[in-house]
């Protein structure tokens, strides 16, 4: 448990200050505060969102359905990345 959380943290130090840095960088420079605003705006409501969520499908559908649709909205997230246009 402990290596796994390790691991975990160390993801978070990777993953949080990169995606900031990727929507300041893909935000049009007059325009950058309101971008990151947004940004923070959808990850804060994510945060705030998700477990309440993941509780109701849990609670209501079962684990199945739960980590199912975890996986597909992982999928959707991958292909999303995976598009993101790169600025010269």
């Amino acid at each position: 448990i402990i290596f796994t959380i390790v691991i975990w943290t160390f993801g978070e130090m990777i993953f949080f200050p990169a995606s900031a840095a990727l929507a300041a960088e893909l935000a049009p420079t007059k325009r950058r505060g309101e971008y990151m605003g947004y940004f923070q705006m959808i990850f804060s409501g994510s945060f705030a969102l998700g477990p309440w969520l993941g509780t109701i499908v849990y609670q209501n559908y079962g684990a199945v359905i739960l980590w199912t649709g975890c996986f597909f909205a992982g999928l959707i997230s991958l292909v999303g990345v995976l598009n993101i246009p790169e600025k010269n």
